[in-house]
């Protein structure tokens, strides 16, 4: 019986697992954890792995002490040194239901990988293994030389102690909580050791200030994507993982998105792992590329290779089908990588003159193939790198084109 200190005192129990007094008049009703990844939870592994594996509440204690530990020595080393390693999936397969998704590659623990692919191509299940919210049925999963989990030595680390945030499709955001409650409890729950923005700071970066006393229930769904966001940030992860993060945000919104992820993972030195299905989300924010189909890995590498691979374009849509292209090299004020579809690229057999166009290329036919519904599809080598253009057969006798011959290729900077 707990010693009785009180006509108001919430007494504790005696012993192991002690229930707070009263504890039935506590209205909070049981459910799912609205962000797994975030909190110290076991819910991403099942039953069976949980009654092997789980560790006892004294190893947990022990456990902290030692995150803390090596949080302390990772910032004597320096951030740059401790991140300078890689993310890698070497054989790792994860099946749900009859759903399989292979995966192995590499790719540096630094800068932005996107996962690039169709739908249903496995992209977020991958997400969600490197989280640890999957356990693996073979293979093995490391970041910066830190073995997350090991199938065949049966190793596993829980998704609270990985030091991965992941930032949902439908951000998961507290309900019972407003977006000050849901930022800081990821502030609260930081380690010591590392640093990130502040609620308030965070939240004038987000552009999410006038926000911050509303409940999450009266949001938006690019509002609810920010919040998302801004929860994650704060609780200062290694590595930040997020599924389709521009899909609940218009046309101006996804463009301040897409360079505030560059600059939060420069300024932050956070490594970035962002799901999209739009090729030029790809192009404009990618340093590296993983390309997935049917639960399978087709390429991985620097963006500015794989995206002119083969094996990357037999992904696109027909009308998607283009080149990228480095922002230096483009007219208009982008940043990182530019993709320009075939269909927007025009050609001309002599140099151009007197034309508003600001973006002109000289370059050499390499390939001119046909396409089943009749459309020529033309391939150039120029200074700036290799364009496609989409042009009629008519057009491609009036000009006379040949592999080998020189053309130009116009784009104007509005189609970009």
């Amino acid at each position: 019986m707990a010693r009785r200190t009180g006509r108001g005192c919430d007494g504790i129990r005696r012993g192991p697992w002690r229930v707070r007094r009263r504890h039935h008049l506590c209205f909070q009703r049981r459910g799912t954890d609205a962000n797994l990844a975030l909190g110290d939870l076991f819910g991403a592994a099942d039953a069976q792995w949980r009654r092997h594996c789980a560790p006892s509440r004294g190893h947990l204690n022990d456990s902290r002490h030692r995150r803390v530990g090596a949080c302390r020595t990772a910032a004597a080393l320096g951030a740059a040194e401790a991140r300078s390693v890689s993310l890698s999936l070497k054989n790792a397969v994860v099946r749900k239901g009859e759903f399989r998704l292979t995966a192995d590659c590499e790719t540096p623990a630094s800068g932005i990988t996107v996962v690039f692919g169709p739908s249903g191509a496995g992209k977020s299940m991958l997400l969600a293994a490197i989280a640890g919210l999957h356990r693996l049925e073979s293979g093995r999963v490391a970041f910066n030389t830190r073995v997350l989990e090991d199938a065949p030595a049966r190793t596993r680390i829980g998704p609270h102690d990985r030091g991965i945030g992941l930032v949902f499709q439908d951000a998961r955001l507290f309900p019972h909580l407003s977006v000050r409650g849901n930022i800081q409890y990821a502030e609260h729950r930081r380690p010591a050791a590392r640093n990130a923005p502040i609620t308030v700071e965070i939240a004038r970066r987000l552009e999410i200030e006038d926000l911050l006393d509303r409940r999450v229930r009266n949001l938006s769904g690019g509002e609810r994507s920010r919040v998302a966001l801004a929860r994650a940030i704060v609780s200062a992860p290694e590595l930040l993982l997020l599924d389709e993060p521009f899909a609940a945000l218009d046309g101006r919104r996804r463009r301040a998105f897409l360079k505030l992820l560059k600059d939060l993972s420069k300024s932050q030195n956070l490594p970035l792992m962002v799901v999209t299905h739009q090729v030029e989300e790809v192009a404009e924010l990618a340093d590296h590329v993983i390309a997935m189909k049917g639960g399978h890995v087709v390429s991985h590498g620097p963006a500015a290779d794989v995206m002119n691979w083969p094996d990357f374009a037999a992904l696109l849509d027909r009308r998607d089908f283009g080149a990228r292209m480095d922002a230096a090299s483009v007219a208009g004020g982008h940043t990182g990588g530019v993709w320009i579809k075939a269909d927007s690229v025009l050609l001309a057999a002599e140099e151009p003159r007197g034309i508003s166009a600001r973006n002109v290329w000289r370059g050499i036919v390499r390939s001119i193939a046909r396409e089943p519904d009749g459309s020529v599809m033309v391939s150039l080598a120029a200074e700036a790198g290799y364009i496609s253009s989409r042009i009629t057969p008519e057009a491609l006798a009036d000009l006379r084109l040949q592999e080998g011959a020189t053309v130009w290729a116009v784009v104007k900077s509005h189609a970009l």
